[in-house]
């Protein structure tokens, strides 16, 4: 999944890319320039410039010539692919990858990550400790709906059918828990995203506190 999220952004940037081509050589800028972004867009290893060429070039990006829903799109598969972690610590699932992805960015975890929420809570406003108790409770609530929802639902049948109840009825109420554990792990999807931004935002509370 995460090579495919991969693949599909460097498509459409270099959709966008060729897209917003032509309005670079209208707008004047050199042909060298252009050909190092089309070379940082590929991926491949850039041209050579002129001193005053890269100066200008470091200056200068791509993107603000392109279309606006170009990029729109290659932001979201951008944080798509953000939510998932280096390929070597890649988890089955998409809620452990987007919490692992968080806690793989996090620079001051001081090497006890388990301790990180704990040692940060007080560097931060009391807003945001509010918020990362709610968006943990939540997180834990519904983790705990998914894995009843999906036992009720391999035990619906086991119990029910043989009881004489009507198999369309068993269908329902098996249906029924199916569509409820989906839900569940949407809602803990959505809860998992709040909490990484709140631990994000307490591994930026040193920071702040010492700008501040």
């Amino acid at each position: 999944r995460k090579e495919t999220i991969i693949k599909r952004r460097r498509k459409t940037s270099e959709k966008a890319f060729y897209a917003a081509k032509p309005r670079m050589l209208r707008n004047g800028i050199p042909f060298p320039i252009v050909n190092a972004f089309e070379a940082q867009v590929l991926g491949v290893e850039l041209p050579s410039l002129t001193d005053e060429e890269s100066r200008r070039f470091a200056r200068m990006n791509w993107r603000s010539l392109c279309d606006a829903w170009h990029l729109a799109r290659i932001d979201h598969l951008l944080n798509e692919e953000k939510a998932y972690p280096t390929t070597s610590r890649i988890l089955p699932t998409k809620l452990g990858n987007l919490i692992r992805a968080t806690e793989d960015r996090l620079q001051n975890t001081g090497g006890d990550l388990e301790g990180f929420a704990l040692r940060r809570h007080a560097m931060v406003s009391r807003r945001v400790q509010i918020q990362h108790d709610q968006f943990r409770n939540r997180l834990g609530m519904y983790c705990y709906l998914v894995f009843v929802s999906a036992s009720l639902l391999i035990l619906t049948p086991i119990i029910l059918l043989g009881s004489g109840i009507d198999v369309a009825t068993v269908a329902i109420i098996s249906g029924s828990f199916a569509t409820f554990s989906a839900a569940s792990y949407l809602a803990a999807l959505a809860s998992a995203s709040g909490y990484c931004v709140i631990l994000k935002q307490m591994d930026e509370a040193p920071r702040t506190l010492h700008g501040s």
